[in-house]
């Protein structure tokens, strides 16, 4: 499965998909509490679809905001975290 994380103006996506067929999605309106939000929801969003972090290929981002953007800065470091995770579970030493 994989997560992408979609950012675009003032609303975040949770897309799940299996190969590239689409399964579910979530969708808010970012507020300023994005930071307490984000792995709130994304596990909201993974339990309700029977799933969790572990079960993940890995997770993308697409954002139509610059990278200098807060909003784009925290979703990056989530969504390098989770990535970073994954490859340790699937390449340990």
């Amino acid at each position: 499965m994989i997560l992408e994380i979609q950012i675009e103006k003032n609303i975040i996506r949770l897309i799940l998909k299996e190969r590239k067929i689409f399964v579910d999605k979530m969708v808010w309106e970012i507020d300023r509490n994005l930071s307490q939000n984000l792995l709130v929801n994304i596990e909201k969003f993974l339990k309700k679809n029977k799933l969790n972090v572990a079960d993940l290929e890995k997770m993308k981002l697409r954002s139509d905001i610059a990278e200098n953007f807060t909003t784009f800065r925290i979703v990056k470091a989530v969504a390098d975290t989770i990535n970073f995770s994954l490859e340790i579970k699937n390449n340990p030493e």
